[in-house]
């Protein structure tokens, strides 16, 4: 029986190639052997367990939904029962035994390098959870792998951007697929990373499928060649598979649903309503590091002067003289407080760029603050390099798990806000791949980890926006999407905008920030016709934020003019439909559900509308169709069920219906109003 097996061999196995048809029920499970397999038969669905070779299937509504892959050659990462033992993948072939147990059953595998692996399910009513673990503890990493086909098409996890892979030190090329498995990537480890910074191990099927990890890894996960593969990097595995009509249930389930690690939708706190009163103006794009008075002054004189809408104006990187300082620097700020004051009398709200870094050159690293930052295994603080110490190790990371820590920080910041009159903070970074890898905390906090407990500074200083989070749904925050660059296409360009922002919704995010209106301009400012575009589908969305200025003539191609009266427009639509964006906000702090939806988020048995990633429903009242191909002056349209009219032109349509060649000049975008 190999090395492993003599511990097992004792216990109460029926072999399953004994099996002929016996059947029992377990607290209302139908559980019947047939031949080589297993079928355990729920109201919802049934679980068929397959002996040789060794796989599973779900069938629910007369289909199979989710299917495992059996493993076919020696070594695979891309099959069920897979493992890595001496850094060399191995799967196993055929199961061994199974033992009944209360509303499940266990499975067991055997393989000489392995031992015994054991697989247990436990059936609910519309999930099951898988938990498999090996008997050899030297096992660094075991799972399974998915056909994708099967189980239709996938969305969910969150941001997929580019992705630095920790053990072979190259960047993978990400782009915000949809749906998620007609694209490719691995994430391994899958944390909240830099450009994948909003992650859930959570993924939806247009088949009524789901998988949901509840834990904070470590774990890794891969996509492509028609297979979804979901492993834990260690002996031992668990993860739920979800189960139900279509994606609108599954995700009203998972939501609402109390599990070990993430929490039934419960928000703590709403997000800033500021926010959602008109466009938020960042000082990033125009000014950079540069950023001093005058300019600030300027800015915010600029935007009054051209009469366009605005709600904050967000104070971005390099106020202060040192990384980690919570004062301004006086040589580039005279008199903040004074310049807070004439702000507001112009009609904004102040807000201030912040991360988690300390640099050890700041006021406030020093000896008597030492204790506040993740610690070495060897001693002392573990420094860390971040964006802005270009490559040096000098920034302490503040233990946000630590009570006093947060204390210390919150009450630094708050003092900031009593002193100069700020009405609150853009918390940048808080991602695992910034946790030291060395680091630890009192109760060896894991990285991912961290940034959870991060955004729990909103609890003690007003905050605007966040942009990292593992299970923080429940923080009831504004997130935003990483940096975009200032480019047409789903490589973190335009078009990966909103396809972003249906992934963060789906892995329960309702409160998304699309981040800056014509991206951060790093390789060359956008033309007047990106520029505008985004500024068009931005309108739309529950939140809009400028950083690059219309007027800024560093937009090229059209006028000038023509780009502010455009802006200037749909800056206006947006700021009308403030009360509607409130009303939103306050309906998905009740239920959890998203504020911009895909299409079959309403309409889930309409098969058309799952491959459509370049529409979206607001609320459930306008049907927006943004234009993300540079060049196009029309574009066609899908209309689902119900009499539609174009918000400009008054024009009704009945859907379900395509708007072939539907007109879309530089000033306008179709977008309907739905008909009650």
């Amino acid at each position: 029986m190999g090395r492993y097996g003599a511990k097992l061999s004792a216990a109460c196995l029926i072999l399953l190639s004994m099996v002929t048809g016996c059947g029992s029920k377990t607290n209302g499970l139908n559980f019947k052997p047939m031949g080589s397999s297993l079928v355990l038969t729920n109201p919802n669905y049934i679980l068929t367990i397959n002996r040789s070779p060794y796989n599973f299937t779900v069938t629910s509504q007369g289909r199979v939904i989710l299917a495992s892959i059996p493993c076919t050659a020696s070594s695979s990462v891309s099959a069920t029962g897979s493992y890595l033992l001496n850094n060399t993948y191995a799967c196993t072939f055929s199961a061994a035994g199974y033992n009944p147990i209360s509303n499940g059953v266990n499975v067991y595998l055997h393989s000489d390098l392995a031992g015994w692996i054991t697989y247990n399910f436990l059936l609910s009513s519309n999930r099951i959870k898988v938990s498999i673990s090996s008997q050899n503890s030297n096992v660094q990493n075991i799972g399974d792998a998915f056909s994708t086909s099967t189980s239709g098409h996938w969305y969910g996890q969150g941001e997929l951007g580019n992705y630095l892979n920790p053990v072979s030190g190259t960047m993978e090329k990400g782009q915000q697929w949809f749906p998620i498995e007609t694209g490719s990537f691995t994430r391994c480890p899958l944390e909240t990373a830099d450009e994948n910074n909003i992650t859930t191990p959570l993924w939806l099927t247009s088949n009524g499928a789901g998988l949901f990890v509840d834990s904070y890894g470590p774990m890794c996960v891969s996509m492509g060649n028609g297979i979804f593969s979901l492993t834990g990097n260690s002996n031992k595995f668990s993860y739920y598979i979800l189960v139900d009509k279509d994606i609108p249930s599954e995700y009203q389930d998972w939501i609402s649903t109390d599990f070990t690690y993430k929490k039934a939708w419960q928000p703590v706190s709403l997000p800033a309503p500021d926010m959602f009163k008109g466009p938020v103006w960042s000082t990033w794009a125009e000014y950079l590091y540069g950023i001093n008075q005058t300019n600030v002054i300027a800015f915010a004189q600029s935007i009054t002067t051209f009469n366009l809408p605005f709600s904050i104006l967000e104070i971005d990187d390099k106020w202060q003289s040192r990384w980690g300082d919570t004062d301004f620097d006086n040589t580039k700020f005279a008199d903040p407080k004074a310049m807070i004051a004439q702000l507001h009398s112009m009609g904004f709200k102040v807000s201030l760029w912040i991360p988690p870094f300390v640099d050890n050159d700041s006021s406030n690293f020093n000896s008597l603050t030492e204790e506040f930052f993740v610690q070495s295994k060897d001693g002392g603080v573990s420094l860390i390099a971040w964006w802005d110490t270009f490559g040096a190790k000098k920034a302490g990371l503040i233990n946000f798990a630590e009570p006093s820590a947060m204390n210390w920080w919150a009450g630094l910041l708050n003092t900031m806000t009593s002193n100069y009159g700020i009405d609150g903070f853009k918390f940048d970074a808080g991602e695992a791949n910034w946790f030291p890898l060395d680091g630890v905390t009192e109760g060896y906090l894991s990285p991912n980890q961290y940034s959870d407990f991060y955004i729990k500074i909103h609890e003690r200083v007003p905050a605007m926006e966040f942009r990292s989070g593992w299970f923080a749904q429940n923080e009831g925050q504004i997130m935003r999407e990483y940096d975009k660059d200032s480019v047409w296409g789903s490589n973190n360009g335009l078009a990966s905008v909103l396809p972003q922002m249906f992934s963060l919704e789906m892995i329960g995010y309702p409160f998304v920030l699309p981040d800056m209106i014509g991206g951060n301009g790093y390789t060359g400012w956008p033309s007047s016709e990106l520029y505008i575009r985004w500024v068009e589908m931005n309108a739309f969305m529950p939140l809009m934020q400028f950083s690059m200025a219309p007027w800024d003539t560093r937009i090229i191609g059209l006028p000038t003019q023509t780009t502010i009266d455009i802006t200037k427009m749909y800056a206006g639509i947006h700021q009308s439909l403030s009360t509607y964006m409130i009303d939103l906000t306050k309906n998905s702090a009740t239920t959890g559900m998203p504020m911009v939806k895909p299409l079959f988020f309403d309409y889930p048995s309409d098969l058309n509308t799952y491959t459509i990633g370049d529409e979206f429903l607001l609320g459930d009242m306008y049907l927006v169709c943004p234009v993300v191909t540079q060049g196009a002056s029309s574009r066609d349209v899908y209309l689902p069920a119900g009499t539609w009219a174009d918000y400009f032109t008054g024009g009704t349509f009945t859907g379900p219906a395509t708007l072939t060649g539907y007109p879309a000049t530089i000033a306008t975008i179709p977008v309907f109003v739905k008909k009650q």
